[in-house]
C-alpha cells in the first residue's frame, strides 16, 4: 500500500475516536465536499463562464502591471498545474476541469507574489546600492537571509491561508464572506488548522534545504522571470524529493499521536 494511504488510515482511524464536533472533522468534511465536487464533469457552458472570468483576470493584470509581469505570472502558474497534474494522476483521480481552473487561478496569483518577492535584489539595490557594489560574502549572505527566510515566512503563511481557504471553505463562501463577515471566521480557522501546525516547520525546512539555491537566485541570476524558472525546474522538484524521505517518519509521527491532523494536498510546488 502506498504511503500516502498509510497516513490516510491511520488518520482516519485515529479521527473517529474525537469528538464529531471537532474542527478538524468539521474542515476534513468540508474538504471532502469540496472535492467529491471538482470530480465531477464539467459542462460547456460553465467551462466558457469559468474561461471568461479568467480572461477578464489576466486583461486586469496586463492592463495594471503590462506584459512583462503578466507573462512572468505563467511560469508559477505552469508549476501548478503541472504539480497538480501529477499529483491528481499518483491519486488515481480526474484530472477535471474545475481542478485545472482551480490551479490555474492559484498559480497566477501566487505568479504575482513569486514576481514581487524574487524582485528583492533589485529592491534592495535601489535603496542601500552598497550590496550591489560590496560584492562579498557577507553582503551575499545577508541579501539571501532577507529572502529566506525573513520574506519565506510571510509567503508561506499566504500560501497557506490562500490553500486552506481554497480547498477546505471554498472560493464562493470566501467571496461571500468579504461582504457577511465571515471572512474572519475563514482566517481563524485557517491559523488554527494549518499556520500553527505548518508553518514554522514548513519554513525551516525551506530555509534548511533550499538556502544555497536561494543564494545562487539572488546573488547570480539578473531578475526576477530567471529566479522563478530555477525555482519551477529546480527548487520545487529538488525539495519534493528531499522532503519526501521523510514520508515513513510521518507515518510513525501519525501513529504515535493521539490525533493527527489531516494533511490536505498540496498540488503547487513548494515555496522556494
Amino acid at each position: 500500500m502506498a504511503i500516502d494511504d498509510d497516513i490516510k488510515n491511520i488518520e482516519q482511524e485515529q479521527a473517529q475516536k474525537q469528538p464529531q464536533g471537532s474542527l478538524e472533522s468539521s474542515v476534513q468534511k468540508r474538504y471532502e465536499e469540496i472535492e467529491s465536487k471538482r470530480d465531477k464533469k464539467s459542462g460547456i457552458f460553465r467551462i466558457l463562464w469559468d474561461a471568461a472570468k479568467y480572461g477578464t483576470m489576466v486583461a486586469g493584470i496586463y492592463t495594471l502591471l503590462g506584459p512583462a509581469i503578466t507573462a512572468a505570472t505563467y511560469i508559477t502558474t505552469t508549476g501548478f498545474v503541472a504539480g497538480s497534474y501529477f499529483d491528481i494522476k499518483k491519486q488515481k483521480k480526474k484530472f477535471t476541469w474545475k481542478r485545472f481552473y482551480k490551479e490555474l487561478v492559484s498559480g497566477q496569483i501566487m505568479g504575482l507574489v513569486d514576481y514581487a518577492v524574487f524582485s528583492l535584489p533589485e529592491f534592495v539595490f535601489k535603496f542601500a546600492p552598497w550590496f550591489k557594489t560590496a560584492k562579498t560574502w557577507t553582503s551575499r549572505i545577508a541579501l539571501t537571509a532577507l529572502f529566506n527566510p525573513t520574506l519565506v515566512y510571510p509567503y508561506n503563511a499566504f500560501y497557506q491561508t490562500m490553500t486552506h481557504l481554497r480547498d477546505n471553505v471554498g472560493v464562493t463562501k470566501t467571496f461571500t464572506g468579504l461582504f457577511n463577515g465571515k471572512i474572519f471566521g475563514y482566517l481563524k480557522e485557517a491559523k488554527d488548522v494549518k499556520l500553527k501546525k505548518e508553518l514554522k516547520k514548513d519554513t525551516w525546512n525551506v530555509f534548511k534545504w533550499l538556502f544555497p539555491l536561494h543564494f545562487i537566485q539572488m546573488n547570480y541570476l539578473p531578475n526576477a522571470p530567471l529566479r522563478m524558472t530555477q525555482s519551477l525546474l529546480v527548487n520545487g522538484p529538488l525539495y519534493r524529493i528531499i522532503m519526501g524521505r521523510s514520508d515513513r517518519e510521518k507515518i510513525n509521527n501519525a501513529k504515535n499521536k493521539q490525533y493527527a491532523a489531516p494533511q490536505y494536498p498540496q498540488y503547487a510546488p513548494s515555496p522556494a
